[in-house]
């Protein structure tokens, strides 16, 4: 498709960009905070499979900054690895500096003592750059342009294509734009919430697609509220929230892959959910759900560790057959959640792609039978890609004929339309949300 390579070019940001990192304009000359951004930078190409624990790490440790410091440095990587291989192949050079520079270059930023004491040769106007990028793309079919511009490898792009065909450039673009943040009320409602935060000088709105979301205006210190220290609010996405809204919770539930157990608290909070069992096979992820769990008004999950193979452990084998709703929230690529987490894209690849779709499917298959008939497993992830979300559906239901597919309308209602039809299919070009999909299957 010509016009997806054409439309790419305007994925990258442009001059006076409101993302643009303008707590590092000092970046062209020395400075603490360019030095450690770089550092990081380096280090994550050099780890790719590593490179979101590298950068959680270097910051937790860059002690010898301020905390507004991190944040600036955290900015300034995460568009490193947005943009770096479109403006590599611009300037024609993968030199992590002169990468950095052409950054700043591109959003309208200072970079004239650089120039002049020879940091990089001539990184161009804006205008320049774009139109490099541009030339460069020209050159190449829309699987290797994609990646360029996505800073993706090139079998992730080809999965990204087939999956979003002509809207392919808008969906990179969205990817390569910063998040907003969104809470969700709890104990409280969310005007409430809104007026408790505005007297600790949080401005938020209200979320477009859920009822308990709140929208956080620019950036705020969430986590030092005492709003949050109460419990009164999770930072959670609105398609995370949208993605407990789907199960329908109520009765007995399982969270099959729990994680640290965002989705869990608000299955627990949802009325008519008598108990829930929350289970993963990293037990330091179950003590994070149960520390943020006790900060919630009324909600008490039982954890249970998972083994990574084998038989299920007693507190789910005695509950095969009964369970009203269970939640698979599977590993996945993260490519729904891209924009947050820039990291994933350097840790992702054809065979890493296989992989999990691969165990995706054993996790379906290993919690289906704790599924009562008539009640549902809900199969959900934060991908964008077909390949993890509607194939391993595709097969499943081959190989499980007591379970077939329950139109998102059911339970959304006309609502459905707007939210991606039979399934739950979310991403941030389309909805302002992270990437996120939602299958629902009926036990017949």
């Amino acid at each position: 498709m010509v016009e997806v390579v054409g439309a790419l070019a305007g994925a990258l940001p442009t001059v006076g960009s409101e993302h643009a990192p303008q707590g590092l304009t000092k970046a062209a000359g020395p400075g603490r905070t360019r030095d450690a951004a770089l550092t990081l930078f380096t280090e994550a190409l050099a780890r790719p499979k590593l490179a979101d624990g590298t950068l959680r790490r270097g910051l937790r440790e860059a002690r010898h900054l301020h905390s507004r410091e991190r944040r600036l440095v955290a900015d300034g990587v995460n568009d490193l690895l947005r943009h770096h291989r479109a403006l590599g192949a611009a300037i024609g050079t993968d030199d992590p500096l002169q990468v950095w520079l052409a950054l700043l270059v591109l959003y309208g930023l200072p970079v004239d003592d650089a120039v002049r004491n020879g940091a990089v040769a001539d990184v161009g106007r804006a205008a320049d750059l774009a139109g490099a990028l541009g030339e460069r793309l020209a050159e190449l079919g829309e699987a290797d342009a994609t990646a360029l511009v996505g800073s993706l490898d090139r079998d992730v792009a080809a999965a990204v294509i087939a999956t979003w065909g002509a809207a392919t450039a808008e969906w990179i673009a969205s990817g390569n734009r910063r998040p907003p943040t969104a809470l969700r009320a709890q104990g409280v409602s969310p005007d409430a919430l809104m007026t408790e935060l505005m007297g600790e000088g949080i401005a938020t709105t209200s979320g477009r697609w859920v009822s308990s979301a709140l929208l956080v205006d620019g950036r705020a210190n969430l986590e030092g509220s005492a709003a949050y220290r109460a419990g009164r609010f999770e930072i959670q996405d609105e398609g995370s929230q949208l993605v407990a809204e789907a199960v329908d919770a109520r009765g007995l539930v399982v969270d099959f892959c729990a994680g640290a157990g965002g989705k869990t608290l608000a299955l627990a909070q949802t009325p008519g959910v008598d108990r829930v069992i929350a289970c993963d096979v990293r037990p330091q992820a179950l003590d994070e759900l149960a520390r943020r769990a006790s900060k919630a008004p009324d909600t008490r999950p039982q954890t249970v560790v998972l083994p990574g193979s084998g038989p299920l452990p007693e507190a789910l084998a005695s509950v095969v057959g009964k369970v009203d709703r269970v939640l698979v929230d599977a590993p996945c690529s993260g490519t729904g959640v891209l924009r947050r987490h820039p990291a994933y894209r350097l840790r992702l690849d054809g065979p890493e792609l296989s992989r999990l779709a691969a165990l995706q499917g054993r996790i379906l298959d290993r919690a289906a039978p704790l599924v009562r008939p008539g009640g549902w497993l809900a199969y959900a992830t934060c991908s964008a890609l077909r390949v993890e979300n509607d194939a391993v559906v595709e097969a499943f239901l081959s190989a499980h004929p007591e379970f077939r597919l329950l139109p998102l309308a059911r339970r959304m209602g006309p609502r459905a339309a707007d939210l991606g039809g039979d399934v739950l299919r979310l991403s941030p070009h389309q909805h302002g949300t992270d990437g996120f999909f939602t299958a629902l299957l009926e036990r017949t």
